[in-house]
Parts: C-alpha cells; structure tokens; sequence
C-alpha cells in the first residue's frame, strides 16, 4: 500500500507540474509570502515549542516544520475544482515549493544527509526541454502519451532521489519542463485514470496508518 501511496502522490506531482512555470514561483510575492509564513509560523510556535522544554535549535527547527502544508490534499482540492490554472492555484503551489526547498535545507542540517554536489545537475533540467519537445511531436497514439508521462514522472522522481533529494519535488520538476507546450494538458488527461486509482493508496494509508506518503515524508 505504501509503494502505491508512493505512485499516486508522483503522478499527481507530476500533473500538477504540468500546469506550472518557473516564471510563477521565482516572483518577489511567491517568494515573499512563502518566507514570511514561515517567519510568523517560526515566530508563533517557538515560544510554545520552549515552554515544553525543548531546547531553542530544537524548537525553532520544530516551529519551522509545523509551518509546512500538504503539496498533495492542496493539489488535489486545486484539482477537483478545475483552479490549477488560476492564479491563486499557481501562487499556493509556488509557496508550497518554497517550503520544499526550505525542507530539504533543514533535513541536511539536521543529519538526513545533505543534496549531493552533483545534485546541482538538476538546474541542467531545463536543457532537456527541447529534446522532450520534439518526442512529443513524434507520439500520436493516445497509450503512448500515457506512457510517456508515467514514464517521465518516475524519471524525475528518480533523478531526484540519487541525488539524496525529494523524489515528489523530482515529479514535480518533470512535470514543469512540458508546462509552456499545448500538448501538456492532454499528457494530463491521459494519465487522469491511473493518477486517480494509485492515489486511492494515498488516502487509504493515510486513514490506516494516520501517516500517509507525502503528509509525513513529502519534506524528505
């Protein structure tokens, strides 16, 4: 059940990439709303965190964390209600990067083992573009398309993961390097049914357990 939490929460990563451009999260207002959440949020718990004895490294890593969202309940409410596309719906997934990012930052202190140096080939992504680009001039069967993006997601989720980095954020950055191309939405709709059963694995290890995929792991 796990492993197919795993799969559902990458391919609604995926799509929902699909539907983003870097353009919309490097933007002073994403960037400001997202830091200054974390500040106030820091702000806030920090006092409670100390007063139930922890020490101040150890409450303000706390405080910071209790200040993240759910990438995956936020993307599919977007989704179900057709707002992926609206501004509100790009800016809330742009902060919930921003908090990825922040995520990866506070595991590699903490001990969880920092991003490989060679970690940094993934902001070589983009140079991919126009190879991806010309694939899909090539595909017309509708199964292939599906392939093709299942196959994609998994790609950058592994791509990610070898470099000791989030494997959701890995989908997600797949996604985003079709996003500016016409035939992105129909990638989307082909994957929509298999997306939708993998995910029922999300929901359903999240009432077992109370932990779920992305809700206790998508900050690794």
């Amino acid at each position: 059940l796990y492993e197919i939490s795993h799969l559902g929460v990458l391919f609604l990563l995926f799509t929902v990439g699909l539907h983003i451009r870097l353009k919309n999260i490097l933007r002073y207002d994403i960037l400001g709303i997202g830091l200054a959440h974390l500040s106030i949020s820091t702000a806030i718990f920090t006092p409670i965190t100390l007063f139930f004895g922890y020490g101040l490294e150890a409450a303000i890593i706390i405080s910071i964390t209790l200040g993240f969202s759910s990438t995956v309940l936020t993307a599919k409410n977007l989704e179900r209600r057709n707002e992926l596309g609206a501004l509100y719906g790009r800016a809330a997934i742009g902060i919930l990067i921003i908090q990825d990012l922040v995520a990866i930052a506070i595991i590699a202190y903490t001990g969880g083992g920092p991003p490989s140096f060679w970690g940094l080939l993934v902001f070589a992504l983009p140079l991919l573009r126009p190879l991806l680009i010309k694939l899909l001039g090539i595909i017309r069967d509708d199964e292939v398309w599906m392939l093709f993006g299942l196959a994609l997601a998994l790609g950058g989720a592994s791509f990610f993961e070898f470099f000791n980095l989030s494997g959701e954020l890995g989908a997600l950055a797949a996604g985003m390097l079709l996003a500016s191309d016409e035939r992105a939405d129909q990638i989307g709709k082909k994957m929509w049914g298999i997306k939708e059963a993998f995910l029922v694995g999300f929901f359903l290890d999240v009432g077992l357990t109370g932990r779920g995929n992305l809700v206790a792991q998508q900050r690794l």
